[in-house]
């Protein structure tokens, strides 16, 4: 009997290590050390209960600024405190400081503290170090803030400038980046304002760089961290031949797109076939739903997210209405950036698709040029990534 009750103990405390939840707090790279990373190994938050959990910083250097993080579950972003924006620190003066966060899970709405104390004075230039993360075809590597090769020079902590030579861009292509500015991504694409958010608490969206001829380029940049305003001019050196690219469906569902690759567009599973009128195609053959659902998704140029389209830059929904087993089919059209999905009668990989349904969210027509057209247009127009005659 002894032995069966030691047993019953020893199971129900690996039971209970199995279903203990990791917290980790993700910020700003100032701060945390790491840049928004929620799988960081040094940034794990300690708990003796499950419910009260910590984490100290020792000796972080911080400027007078406002800091952002938030805690996230399990190492990923599905579930995060708050789940929607992100917590601010404000720091008054510049030093050293020990920050303590607290995550307390025993109420019904979780809460997360941040508390600053000064433990000495601040080490290290005062100089702002500014740094341009974006397109991996402009930077070299992708959406990286910490880059030394993509920091700014300044000679009076003020202006800053970067240059970039021999950069290949294709026409008509929205290049973004935004300005990191001490481990922390601001930016702006048109007021000029280095905020993560505007007054109503929403993101500014990315600058965006686009020329009118595929060539080979200079591009100057210039930040005045001051006057808040920056600059980009670019500069056409030489010609270039754009090669095909490879187009890859990414989304949310793990049915469609596979079991831990939800949003992965490096996941060659998930390639497009080009068809005989340009046209991209991807069938995700007899995939079962047991509950209606939506699927959101993109189409990623080269397997990643430096070229993506949508709906209008957002995400793609589309709405599977009955439970049951269809084919997904998921079309683009790079001339016109015109992504769709649709539902087909269930086959086996090398069978023929019947068309079911298209509920994707928007039904905008296009001309060849991807322009959006009303009624009355004559000519071949782009509906969900079909064309059809209108007369």
């Amino acid at each position: 009997m002894k032995k069966i009750f030691t047993l019953i103990v020893m199971l129900a405390a690996v039971l209970g290590m199995q279903a203990q939840d990791t917290w980790t707090i993700a910020g700003d790279e100032t701060l945390m050390g790491e840049g928004w990373k929620p799988a960081s190994t040094v940034n794990v938050m300690t708990t003796t209960d499950n419910i009260h959990y910590t984490l100290v910083k020792e000796n972080v250097m911080l400027k007078a600024s406002t800091y952002y993080y938030k805690a996230c579950q399990n190492g990923g972003w599905d579930v995060a405190i708050p789940q929607e924006g992100n917590n601010e620190l404000a720091i008054a003066e510049n030093g050293a400081y020990k920050i303590t966060f607290t995550l307390d899970l025993s109420g019904e709405n979780a809460s997360l503290t941040a508390d600053a104390t000064k433990t000495g004075e601040y080490e290290g230039s005062l100089d702002a170090t500014v740094v341009l993360a974006g397109a991996t075809a402009i930077f070299g590597v992708s959406w990286d803030g910490a880059s030394s090769d993509n920091t700014m020079t300044t000679t009076d902590g003020v202006h800053y400038t970067m240059q970039k030579t021999d950069i290949t861009l294709e026409a008509f292509v929205n290049y973004e980046f935004k300005i990191v500015i001490d481990g922390q991504w601001n930016g702006n694409a048109g007021e000029g304002k280095f905020a993560s958010k505007d007054a109503q608490g929403k993101d500014y969206p990315n600058i965006e760089i686009t020329v009118e001829e595929n060539g080979v380029y200079t591009i100057n940049f210039s930040v005045d961290i001051e006057a808040k305003t920056f600059t980009v001019q670019t500069t056409k050196t030489g010609d270039a031949v754009i090669a095909e690219k490879t187009w890859t469906i990414a989304g949310s569902s793990a049915l469609v797109f596979g079991e831990d690759h939800t949003w992965d567009p490096t996941y060659t599973e998930n390639d497009m076939t080009k068809l005989e009128d340009g046209s991209f195609e991807l069938v995700k053959h007899s995939i079962t739903f047991d509950t209606p659902t939506t699927i959101n998704f993109k189409v990623c140029a080269n397997h990643s997210w430096d070229e993506s389209y949508g709906d209008n830059g957002e995400n793609m929904s589309y709405e599977i209405e009955t439970a049951g087993t269809y084919d997904v089919i998921f079309t683009f059209i790079p001339d016109s950036k015109s992504l769709s999905a649709e539902l087909g009668d269930p086959t086996p990989a090398t069978g023929i698709n019947t068309v079911k349904e298209n509920n994707a969210k928007t039904a905008v027509i296009y001309n060849l040029q991807g322009q959006r057209i009303q009624e009355g247009y004559h000519g071949i127009a782009i509906q969900n990534g079909r064309k059809f005659m209108m007369k």
